[in-house]
């Protein structure tokens, strides 16, 4: 098989450059301002770097980085809104003989371009005329972000419409060393074009990478700490930021209940593990994913990013969601705003302390626990920070030195507007307009994924994000606008009637108890199956969706058994990796667990519970 590869241009290339130069623009009328100059157009000015591809023994594209001109107004624009930001490039001369297109050949050769730009540390920008719409989808496909609009001038007092775009960090992200690039090595799968955003990479957000990927969809993921992890990674933030797994913390489920349908825990695992084992397993599970067909070629992970604001609104005559984003940790505290045709938010649950409105206390300041730290009140009416105590409600006074709150957390989604300013959702104990947990009842192209607590929070992610998935793709429809009111309004009053009967916590609208999983699992598995016959753009099914078997039902019910025995055998206990080892007489899946394998054509994760 003939392939095509990448190489430096050398001068010896340039007269037959200038042959396909010639073929595409009696095809396309590029350069715009003709061919008078061509071999100049190639040559000369400010290029810095050229490569050509080449299939077999013939050149069939080309593509250039040159040293910005402050003359071109694109060039302007990007130091008008980066004043700080000096060192960039541009991209330019990109063509391919209209002969040999649809091969994958222009993306080889921005792939090159981009390779060069992460090497030397130098930002790429450059412009797409208006009337090329093919090009300015490509560029989309490839991370290219548009920053603004200008008018490109050519000729005698000719201009044309332009719009300017710069490439995105792709520091995180695996690409193919270039040049000597064969196409054979090059991961470059379908997409359809559009981008879905996940903001976080803990459980939920690596879940909802996986599923929109699996449906051929473009995924960035912005994540504000160093590494993948979410709650399970322990990097402190700031003086007042701090995750609420604290070094040390064992899970209080066995590993069973924790654990992606398609990457099993490695087998000397303890059943019930340590923090830092959790941790682990997430950052294998991302790498998993980014080093996978799917994630080389439409995967975007930026770790030491914080969203700042989420906002939707229009760009080019489109409805989008647009996202501001800062990474502080970067040599100038780079900011940028990117548009996307939906957002996957994953975060929230963990980040904001629910702080009781009791007379005395403020805003505190979150601070890390051991593990020995065991500290509880009740009933408390008054603290009194001159004299250092707590009135109690009885009327009991207590002397204390500090206090430690622990009444869980708020749900925090300040950064989320909706056109015109307003907050989708106030900082509360749940989140306003959500259909099942998860649709966004007023613009179902924002999405939450993990806002369930008190869960098996893997297995849950993973049934919302299949549902997600196939909604962006537009293999799945919507229920109607009043049906998704409708039921956030049933639930809602449902639960204000069971908290005014004393039957549940204004706090626990999103909790399932530890029971309702189960049934919310499998109705969002036969919602996710509604795509009968349709297929995604790879020409499958899709990322099949995870069910709850009665091998769940099992390991539930004896969890908390479980964990006695765990905990008896002291220093030793983390040398139990299994259930039967505890004396479980769990032998294996359940008939059910292999029944919906058969039927969903996919794994059953109970193939791991056991063993």
């Amino acid at each position: 098989m003939t392939t095509t590869t990448v190489r430096r241009r050398t001068d010896d290339d340039l007269d037959t450059c200038v042959d396909v130069l010639q073929r595409v623009y009696d095809a396309d009328g590029y350069p715009v301002q003709g061919m008078d100059n061509a071999q100049d157009f190639l040559s000369k000015g400010f290029i810095q770097e050229a490569w050509v591809a080449v299939h077999g023994d013939k050149i069939i594209g080309h593509v250039s980085v040159s040293k910005p001109d402050d003359s071109d107004v694109y060039v302007a624009l990007w130091r008008k809104l980066h004043p700080d930001h000096t060192g960039i490039a541009v991209l330019g001369r990109l063509f391919v003989d209209p002969r040999q297109r649809g091969g994958g050949t222009a993306t080889l050769l921005l792939q090159a371009a981009e390779t060069w730009s992460q090497q030397t540390g130098v930002r790429l920008v450059m412009f797409a005329l208006d009337k090329d719409q093919g090009a300015m989808r490509l560029y989309r496909k490839q991370l290219w972000i548009e920053f603004g609009t200008a008018p490109y001038h050519y000729g005698e007092g000719k201009e044309m419409p332009a719009h300017c775009n710069y490439h995105s960090d792709l520091s995180t992200r695996q690409t193919t060393s270039i040049p000597h690039t064969k196409i054979a090595m090059v991961y470059h799968l379908p997409n359809n074009g559009r981008w879905v955003a996940v903001i976080g990479a803990g459980a939920a957000g690596l879940a909802a990478a996986k599923y929109l990927l699996g449906e051929g969809l473009l995924v960035p993921i912005s994540e504000r700490k160093a590494q993948p992890g979410g709650v399970w990674n322990t990097t402190r933030m700031d003086d007042c930021t701090s995750s609420p797994v604290y070094d040390g913390l064992e899970t209080n489920l066995p590993r069973s209940l924790m654990t992606f349908s398609d990457v099993p825990w490695l087998k000397d695992t303890s059943l019930f593990p340590r923090s830092s084992e959790v941790f682990e397993y997430l950052k294998t599970y991302a790498s998993k994913l980014e080093q996978s067909p799917l994630g080389q070629s439409n995967l975007l992970v930026k770790c030491n990013t914080t969203v700042k604001e989420v906002k939707h609104g229009t760009s080019m005559g489109r409805q989008c969601w647009r996202i501001r984003a800062t990474q502080p940790l970067s040599p100038r505290d780079v900011q940028s705003t990117d548009c996307f045709d939906a957002v996957v938010i994953t975060i929230g649950n963990y980040h904001h302390p629910f702080v009781p409105p009791l007379e005395g206390i403020s805003e505190p300041c979150t601070q890390q626990l051991s593990a020995e730290t065991h500290v509880g009140v009740t009933g408390v009416q008054q603290f009194n920070h001159a004299v250092k105590t707590v009135t109690f409600e009885n009327g009991t006074e207590l002397a204390v030195d500090k206090v430690i709150i622990c009444t869980g957390y708020s749900y925090d989604f300040s950064f989320i507007r909706q056109a015109g300013d307003d907050l989708i959702s106030p900082v509360g104990v749940s989140v306003r307009n959500v259909y099942k947990h998860l649709l966004y009842t007023e613009n179902p192209t924002l999405t939450f994924v993990g806002l369930p607590t008190m869960s098996a929070t893997f297995t849950v992610a993973e049934a919302q994000s299949a549902v997600v998935a196939r909604i962006f793709s537009s293999r799945l429809s919507l229920p109607s606008r009043p049906e998704l009111r409708r039921w956030y309004d049933e639930s809602t009053q449902a639960h204000e009637d069971l908290v005014r009967s004393g039957g549940a916590d204004p706090r626990h609208y999103h909790s399932f108890r530890l029971r309702d999983d189960k049934q919310y699992v499998n109705e969002v598995l036969e919602w996710s199956l509604r795509t009968a016959e349709n297929l995604t753009i790879h020409r499958d099914q899709g990322m099949p969706p995870p069910f709850w078997c009665g091998c769940l039902d099992r390991a539930r019910e004896t969890s908390r058994e479980m964990r006695k025995e765990f905990l008896k055998l002291g220093g030793a206990r983390h040398l139990v990796t299994n259930h039967q080892a505890l004396g479980s007489e769990h032998d294996g899946p359940c008939s059910q667990g292999r029944n919906m394998k058969r039927r969903l054509k996919g794994r059953c994760r109970a193939c791991y519970l056991y063993k």
